[in-house]
């Protein structure tokens, strides 16, 4: 589109490109498509020249969201645009992040964020560089994020994690029946810690924070040194695809921590997960929380030396308030037995709690393998199988005590004569080529036991 072109010729510009196209033998739609192209062209051109409320809010409406993003960034549209967009749009991150880019509209673009999913806001951080997927050597780097943007997003990722734990009767906190299965979701590694994970130089402040410190102490806790530990390894595997890899002896380096003891410390408030303590339905939450603070132990095994008197005295009172050492009578009484033992073992220097413990295990039933006898239906898979030893295994001594034979009840004809029979599945319904895979008749094998240790 020209810029010479009259401004009293703009309406019917406007109102042309606009107006759906109607062409009566248009079948396939082409004329449609050749106006939605045409009005995408002119759009930066007619924006930036068009001044009338009724004919902007025309042009607006006809974009998409990508193309207000683009828009934006270039500085056609802007914040007064804002509530003729938002009437059928919704905020977007490349809205927000096109608005940004200029100085002047950072304030509208942060005002785009209240209510924007997680999962939109780590979009504003990690779209900002549009370069990022781009390895030339001359690609330019985009400008920083504004940091009052960056706050501003970081603070209402961190918002709902931080209501969760300020009111601890929040009908968020729900549980799963078992206590692997992990907290509510905003304790989880999603969009908050991702934001959080790309500003590790402002940890030691935000673990301050008066509105979200709290939210940042239990995802660091929780998230930094996890993953940590997966960049580590992806480096060492990524290292080993590409072949570089030194032949002499590699020296052993201490990993590098996440956090290091001085903003261990800073989390310790937030170690043994104070907002739990009062929960209802004790045997359950309880669970979760003793699980949860151990899991954390284990990612940062400095706290058993930093916080050793925090965590036992909150080991013995989850013990104490969920009774967790009584022996459960549902269907979850292994699994849990055995997660509590752990836990137990890892926190607790109670022994009373820990010898409970290793009863509560001795409790439990010992598992047991019965191995069944080949299938009538293949004599020549079980011959098979009897020469290759069953993949591998062969029986041991004892095993083989273990069988026993089914042998011919008196009175009934040797097997080569006897009839097939239609009753039950007896000892006359086996023939002489179904023999056992060791070279014996079929037998009926006796579970083998072992006991179970348990080691605290």
């Amino acid at each position: 589109m020209s810029d010479a072109l009259p401004d009293e010729a703009l309406p019917r510009m406007v109102e042309a490109l606009c107006s759906t196209s109607v062409a009566p033998h248009d079948v396939a739609g082409r004329g449609e498509e050749r106006r939605t192209k045409a009005l995408a062209d002119a759009l930066p051109v007619l924006l930036s020249r068009v001044t009338r409320p009724g004919l902007r809010r025309r042009l607006l409406q006809q974009a998409d969201d990508k193309q207000l993003a683009e828009l934006a960034g270039q500085g056609v549209v802007v914040a007064a645009d804002l509530p003729t967009i938002l009437r059928t749009h919704r905020p977007t991150p490349g809205l927000v992040i096109g608005l940004a880019r200029h100085t002047d509209q950072v304030d509208a673009a942060i005002g785009l964020l209240p209510g924007m999913h997680d999962t939109d806001l780590e979009d504003v951080v990690t779209y900002w560089d549009p370069n990022r997927h781009l390895y030339r050597p001359d690609a330019e780097p985009a400008p920083p994020i504004p940091p009052a943007l960056f706050d501003a997003v970081l603070e209402h990722a961190l918002t709902p994690l931080a209501r969760l734990l300020k009111d601890p009767q929040h009908e968020e906190w729900q549980f799963a029946q078992r206590a692997d299965l992990g907290l509510p979701h905003e304790f989880g590694e999603g969009a908050p810690w991702r934001i959080l994970a790309t500003c590790p130089d402002r940890w030691n402040d935000l673990v301050e924070h008066p509105a979200i410190g709290t939210a940042v102490q239990h995802l660091l806790l929780d998230q930094a040194e996890v993953e940590a530990r997966r960049s580590r390894m992806m480096a060492a595997n990524s290292s080993s695809l590409t072949g570089n890899t030194d032949d002499g002896p590699a020296e052993q380096l201490e990993p590098e921590l996440a956090l290091d003891t001085a903003l261990l410390r800073a989390c310790l408030p937030a170690l043994c997960l104070p907002e739990m303590a009062g929960l209802p339905k004790p045997s359950v939450t309880v669970r979760h929380r003793l699980h949860h603070i151990a899991n954390r132990v284990r990612h940062n095994p400095r706290l058993t030396d930093l916080a050793a008197t925090e965590l036992r005295a909150a080991a013995d009172e989850c013990v104490r308030r969920g009774r967790l050492l009584t022996p459960a009578r549902n269907d979850d009484r292994k699994h849990r037995a055995v997660a509590i033992a752990e836990d137990l073992a890892l926190l607790s220097a109670n022994p009373t709690h820990l010898a409970k413990a290793c009863a509560l295990l001795a409790t439990l039933e010992q598992p047991a393998v019965v191995s069944t006898p080949p299938s009538p239906r293949s004599p020549v898979t079980v011959a098979g199988a009897a020469r290759q030893g069953f993949g591998g295994w062969q029986p041991s001594p004892a095993s083989q005590e273990a069988v026993l034979p089914i042998d011919s009840r008196p009175g009934d004809d040797p097997p080569d004569n006897r009839a097939p029979s239609r009753g039950r599945g007896t000892a006359s319904s086996v023939s002489a080529p179904f023999q056992d895979a060791f070279g014996g008749p079929r037998a009926l094998r006796r579970p083998t036991m072992w006991p179970t240790s348990c080691r605290l």
